[in-house]
């Protein structure tokens, strides 16, 4: 029988029947050896060696997908609570993405913008600062860029005016 396992922030949570198979003896045993959490599948193949094949499939995340974790990582470190995302929120930080697309080289560059930004966001003034929602971040990008590039020192060409430590964490 060949089973598929769903698994979300690395906790068990949905399975599909993919071929094989259902039985009563199946449904009485399958509990004991479905791994709850990701990081138990090595000590499963190895308790059920001959008996059970496992295999990981693991899908790379999305361009949007590492954004997203990049802004709630930051918010959650910032705030210290768990921001509430929505639709808008969703439409925004696309919107972002896709801003800093078309001002990189490549997506990774892009990504790269956006955790300086993130990563420099404590420099910024007092109101750009407790300004920390998305649709806020989406309509003033531009602005904040460039209060980031003048405070460390980084020029629009990537050079640094400075040796701070802040501007070389922040460069495109």
């Amino acid at each position: 029988m060949k089973l598929k396992l769903t698994y979300k922030n690395k906790r068990f949570s949905a399975i599909k029947h993919l071929s094989g198979t259902f039985d009563e003896f199946v449904i009485r045993y399958l509990g004991a050896i479905l791994p709850v959490y990701e990081n138990e599948v090595t000590a499963k193949t190895k308790e059920y060696s001959g008996r059970v094949t496992y295999s990981l499939e693991v899908k790379e995340k999305t361009l949007y997908t590492q954004f997203n974790d990049a802004w709630h990582l930051f918010y959650m470190d910032f705030k210290k609570i768990t921001p509430k995302f929505t639709g808008a929120d969703g439409n925004a930080l696309k919107s972002i993405i896709k801003y800093l697309q078309s001002i990189s080289a490549t997506d990774q560059e892009a990504l790269a913008i956006w955790k300086g930004v993130l990563n420099q966001w404590h420099l910024l003034d007092a109101f750009h600062k407790k300004n920390t929602d998305l649709k806020y971040i989406n309509s003033r990008l531009n602005v904040i860029i460039d209060e980031i590039k003048r405070i460390t020192g980084v020029g629009s060409d990537g050079s640094n005016s400075s040796t701070n430590e802040a501007a070389e964490s922040f460069t495109y």
